[in-house]
């Protein structure tokens, strides 16, 4: 869904210390590990993703289509900041006026 475009610009991100945990699982993630750069986590299916949400500063939505995009309500609720595509099913999850978050 754009996990490789997030890891690319992974890449490009010059910020020590940073981290980057991708939470989830799916037929891609073999090939998303092998292409992956150093410091990158790949936790695998959680039964439960409020921990990550409440670990991360940001949590990013890199999708090129969403039908309804559930990740960003729940970082939202959790308090944590969002950065997602502008794709229709993400876009439907941000306010009117609040559109500062998509890409």
């Amino acid at each position: 869904k754009g996990q490789d475009v997030l890891l690319d610009a992974w890449r490009r991100l010059r910020v020590p210390g940073a981290r980057l945990v991708l939470v989830g699982d799916g037929p891609d993630r073999a090939g998303l590990e092998d292409a992956a750069p150093a410091g990158v986590l790949f936790t695998g299916a959680s039964a439960d993703v409020r921990p990550w949400i409440h670990a991360a500063d940001v949590v990013v939505l890199p999708s090129r289509w969403e039908g309804m995009a559930l990740a960003p309500l729940e970082a939202m609720a959790c308090g944590r900041a969002v950065v997602m595509s502008d794709v229709s099913g993400a876009r439907e999850s941000v306010a009117p006026g609040d559109e500062d978050h998509l890409l």
